[in-house]
C-alpha cells in the first residue's frame, strides 16, 4: 500500500516532465470540462480516466447523504458506460475493504497484485476473481470527501505505475471542479423542475378555477336570459290564455245553436218542401247540403285547434313558471313531452326535409324532487343539440340512409337515482371534440348561431345543482347519447 506521502505528486515535477504526455493529459482536462449535465459527465469522466490511466474497469463512487453511491461504471473493452446508483455495500464486484479504507484514510491504494499481498486477502471479491492490480483513490475538494475512484487491470500485475497515479492527480482537480459544478447544475435543475411542477399544479388550479368561473359566468348569463325570457313567455302565455279560453269556451255552445238552426231548418223543409223560387235559388247558390255536411267538421277543426293552442299555452306556462326555481316534485316525462311540444315546430317536417322521429321508450319513474324550470331548461338545451345534430342528415339524406330519429329512453337505478338517455342518430362528434362539449363557450356550430353554453349550463344545472352527473358517448358516424342520471331526493341543499 502507498500512502499520500509516498505517492502523491510533488511541487517539483520536472525530474518526470519527460514521462508525462502533456498534450494528453490537457486533452483528457478539456473533454472533463466541457460538460456540465452530470449523467453525461460520468459517462465521460469514467471512460477518460480508465484510458488515462491504463485500467482495465473504473467505478466512480460519489458521497451523496454520507453514503458512498456507485454512480458511474465502466470497461475498457466496451463502449457502454453504466450510469447507475447503488449504494457501495451492495455492490458484490468490488473490493469494499480497499474502498471503505481509502474512504476512511482518504489514502491512496495502489496495489500490484491484491491477491498475493497480505494487505487486502480476506476481502471476499479479491479472493474470488484472484485480483491483480488496484488503483483507488480519494476525490477530494479542499477538507471535503466528494467521493472514490476506484480503477483495475486483472490481466497483469503491476499495471499502476507511480506515473499512472501521477497523471490522475493532475486530472483530479478539474475533476472535482467539473463534478461540483455538475452537481451545482444538476441541484438547480431540480429545483426549476420542481418550480416548474409547482407552476403547472398552480396553472392546472388556475384553469380549473377559470373553468368554475365560466361556468358560474355563463349560468348566470342564461339564467338572466331565461329569467327574461321566462317573463316575456309568462305574459305572452298569459295573454294568450284569455282569448283562446274564450274561443274555446263558447266553441261548445255555438255549435250547440247552429245544431238547433239547422234543426230549424230541417223542419222548415219538412213542413215546406217545396220553397219559393227565391229561397230555392238561395239554397242551390250557398249549396245548403254541403254546407250541413261541413259544418260540424269545420267546428270539430276548430275545436281541436283551440285544444292545441290551449295546450301548447300551459306548457309554456308551466315550462317558464317564475317560481320554478323552489325544489318541487316533477313529473320527469311530463317536462320532456312538454319541451317536445314546444319544439315541435322544429321537430315537424320543413320544406322538403324529413320530420324528425320521436321514439319515447319510458319507464315506471316516481316524481323527482329538484329545481323545476332548470331542469326544464336541460332538457330543453339538449333536445335542441340533438334537433341541431340531425339538421345534417335532414340536409344530407342520400349519404345516409336512415331516418332522423331521436329516442328518449328512462330508467330508475339501483342508486335511487333517475338516468334520462337522449340520443339521436346523427353524424356523431370525433375523440377530438367530444372531451370538450361541457367546457364553457366551446362549440362546432357558427358562432352567430351558438354561444357554446347550453351544455356547459346543463352539465352545471345537473352535477353541482342537484349533485347528479352529466356525460356524452358519441362515435363519429353513428351519433351521440347524452345521458343525465339525478338522484329522485336531493342529497345536498341546493
Amino acid at each position: 500500500m502507498i500512502n499520500p506521502q509516498n505517492t502523491a505528486i510533488s511541487s517539483d515535477i520536472g525530474s518526470s516532465s519527460q514521462l508525462l504526455d502533456i498534450a494528453r493529459v490537457m486533452k483528457a482536462s478539456q473533454g472533463i470540462s466541457s460538460e456540465i449535465v452530470l449523467d453525461k459527465l460520468l459517462s465521460k469522466l469514467i471512460k477518460i480516466l480508465i484510458e488515462n490511466a491504463d485500467a482495465k474497469r473504473g467505478v466512480l463512487l460519489l458521497l451523496i447523504e454520507d453514503k458512498l453511491i456507485n454512480r458511474a461504471e465502466a470497461n475498457l473493452d466496451s463502449e457502454v458506460v453504466v450510469v447507475q446508483e447503488i449504494q457501495v455495500n451492495e455492490c458484490e464486484d468490488l473490493p469494499l475493504t480497499v474502498i471503505n479504507y481509502v474512504e476512511r484514510s482518504r489514502q491512496d491504494v495502489v496495489l500490484s497484485n491484491a491477491f498475493a499481498e497480505d494487505s487486502f486477502t480476506s476481502d471476499n471479491y479479491v479472493t474470488k476473481v484472484k485480483l491483480k492490480s488496484v488503483l483507488c483513490t480519494p476525490i477530494i475538494n479542499g477538507d471535503k470527501l466528494i467521493g472514490v475512484l476506484y480503477l483495475e487491470n486483472n490481466l497483469t500485475t503491476g499495471a499502476f505505475i507511480p506515473e499512472s497515479l501521477e497523471i490522475l492527480r493532475l486530472l483530479l482537480p478539474q475533476v472535482v471542479v467539473s463534478l461540483e459544478n455538475a452537481i451545482l447544475y444538476s441541484s438547480a435543475q431540480e429545483k426549476i423542475q420542481e418550480k416548474n411542477q409547482e407552476l403547472n399544479e398552480k396553472n392546472i388550479e388556475l384553469k380549473e378555477k377559470l373553468r368554475e368561473l365560466q361556468r358560474t359566468q355563463s349560468q348566470l348569463i342564461k339564467s338572466e336570459q331565461m329569467s327574461s325570457l321566462g317573463r316575456l313567455f309568462a305574459g305572452v302565455a298569459h295573454e294568450i290564455n284569455n282569448p283562446v279560453g274564450f274561443i274555446y269556451g263558447n266553441i261548445d255552445p255555438a255549435n250547440e245553436y247552429i245544431s238547433d238552426l239547422l234543426n230549424l231548418i230541417n223542419l222548415y223543409q219538412e213542413h215546406y218542401p217545396e220553397p219559393v223560387d227565391e229561397i230555392e235559388d238561395e239554397i242551390e247558390s250557398i249549396d245548403l247540403e254541403f254546407l250541413i255536411q261541413d259544418l260540424q267538421k269545420l267546428f270539430n277543426s276548430i275545436k281541436s285547434g283551440a285544444e292545441r293552442i290551449r295546450d301548447l299555452v300551459i306548457s309554456i306556462r308551466n315550462f317558464y313558471h317564475l317560481d320554478a326555481a323552489d325544489l318541487k316534485p316533477i313529473n320527469i316525462h311530463e317536462s320532456i313531452d312538454s319541451t317536445i311540444l314546444i319544439l315541435n315546430t322544429c321537430i315537424k317536417e320543413k320544406s322538403d326535409k324529413s320530420e324528425i322521429k320521436i321514439v319515447r321508450n319510458y319507464g315506471n319513474l316516481p316524481q323527482v324532487i329538484c329545481q323545476v324550470s332548470q331542469i326544464h331548461q336541460v332538457f330543453m338545451n339538449l333536445m335542441i343539440n340533438g334537433i341541431d345534430a340531425l339538421e345534417a342528415i335532414r340536409d344530407k339524406q342520400k349519404e345516409y340512409d336512415r331516418k332522423p330519429t331521436i329516442t328518449i329512453s328512462t330508467e330508475v337505478t339501483d342508486s335511487d337515482t333517475v338516468k334520462i338517455k337522449i340520443h339521436d342518430n346523427g353524424i356523431g362528434m370525433n375523440s377530438q371534440t367530444l372531451p370538450k362539449i361541457f367546457d364553457p363557450f366551446f362549440t362546432t356550430k357558427p358562432v352567430k348561431i351558438a354561444t357554446g353554453l347550453g351544455l356547459s349550463i346543463s352539465y352545471s344545472i345537473v352535477v353541482e345543482k342537484h349533485g347528479g352527473d352529466l356525460s356524452c358517448v358519441s362515435e363519429f358516424g353513428k351519433g351521440t347519447e347524452l345521458i343525465i342520471e339525478i338522484p329522485i331526493k336531493p342529497t345536498t341543499g341546493n
